[in-house]
C-alpha cells in the first residue's frame, strides 16, 4: 500500500526490514521521524501482528456494484481533496493548510503559548487582527527580522511587509508574508505561512471567554513537514517557538489592556 501510494503521488518510499516488531518502540520512532501521533502509530503498528484476510463475498452480495481497486480509491480520494469536496474547518490534515501538496504530512507538529487577561474578547480581537504591517508582532521583533532575513537570502518574500487595511481583515488578505485562511470574529484567526521552508505552516490565534468575562489568548503553530528536512526544520525552530509564543501572547493581552485602560493582573 505504501509503495502504491508513493507511485501515485510521484514518490518512491524506501523500506528497510528490521528483525523484530515492537509496537511501542516503533510508535516512538514514528513519532520522531514523522508527524504521526504516537497513539495512532501504536494502534496501526499493533495491528500488523494479525493477518486480516480480505473476503468481500458477503459485501458483493449485499452491494451489487463494481468495487474500486486500491489505486482507484486512492486516486478518487486525492481528486476529491484537490476539488475541496471534503468539508472541514479543522487544521489537522486540511489540504489548504498543507499548501495543496500531498507530500506534506497530513498530521501536524504543534507548539503553543497562551496568556490570560481581564480584557474582553472584543478588545483582544482588535489587537489580534491588527497584527503585522506597521504593528509588527508585538514582541521580540528582532527574531522575526532575523527569520525574514534568512528567507530573503534564499529568495523568499521575507521582507514583504504591509496589509490591505491597518484594522480590517478578510479571508484571503495578505499580512506581510502570511495569508488569512480563516476568520471567526472574536474567536479565531488562522494564517498560512508564506516563507520558504520544507513544509507548510499555520499560525492560529484562538480566543476563549473566561467565566469572569476575561479572555484566554492561545497562539498555536501547526507545521506539516515535507520529509526529513521538514522535521529537522521543526526541531530546530521549536525552542524559539515555545519561548516566542509565551512572550508574544502576554504582550498582546497587555496591549489590549492598555487600549481598554484596564489594570494589568
Amino acid at each position: 500500500m505504501m509503495l502504491a501510494f508513493g507511485e501515485i503521488i510521484g514518490k518512491r518510499p524506501r523500506i528497510l526490514r528490521v528483525p523484530i516488531l515492537s509496537p511501542r518502540l516503533s510508535s516512538y520512532w514514528l513519532g520522531l521521524v514523522t508527524s504521526v501521533p504516537s497513539s495512532i502509530a501504536r494502534a496501526l503498528i499493533g495491528g500488523l501482528k494479525h493477518d486480516i484476510p480480505a473476503r468481500d463475498d458477503e459485501l458483493r452480495a449485499l452491494v451489487p456494484q463494481r468495487l474500486l481497486t486500491f489505486r482507484e480509491a486512492v486516486t478518487a480520494a486525492l481528486d476529491t481533496e484537490r476539488k475541496h469536496q471534503v468539508p472541514g474547518r479543522w487544521t489537522e490534515g486540511a489540504f489548504p493548510h498543507r499548501a495543496y501538496r500531498h507530500d506534506h504530512a497530513f498530521y501536524a507538529k504543534r507548539a503553543a503559548g497562551s496568556a490570560e487577561t481581564a480584557a474582553a474578547p472584543a478588545q483582544v480581537w482588535q489587537v489580534v487582527t491588527a497584527i503585522g504591517g506597521s504593528n509588527r508582532y508585538y514582541a521580540l521583533n528582532f527574531l522575526w527580522w532575523l527569520r525574514e532575513l534568512i528567507d530573503w537570502l534564499v529568495g523568499g518574500p521575507g521582507f514583504t511587509h504591509g496589509r490591505r487595511d491597518p484594522v480590517d481583515l478578510r479571508v484571503g488578505d495578505a499580512i506581510d508574508y502570511w495569508t488569512v485562511l480563516a476568520l471567526e470574529p472574536e474567536r479565531r484567526l488562522t494564517l498560512h505561512f508564506g516563507m520558504k521552508a520544507p513544509g507548510s505552516g499555520i499560525l492560529e490565534f484562538e480566543l476563549e471567554r473566561l467565566p469572569d468575562g476575561g479572555t484566554r489568548l492561545t497562539e498555536t503553530a501547526y507545521w506539516h513537514p515535507r520529509g526529513v528536512w521538514g522535521l529537522l526544520y521543526w526541531y530546530a525552530m521549536i525552542p524559539a517557538h515555545l519561548f516566542l509564543f509565551g512572550v508574544m501572547t502576554r504582550a498582546m493581552v497587555h496591549r489590549a489592556e492598555a487600549q481598554a485602560s484596564l489594570p494589568r493582573p
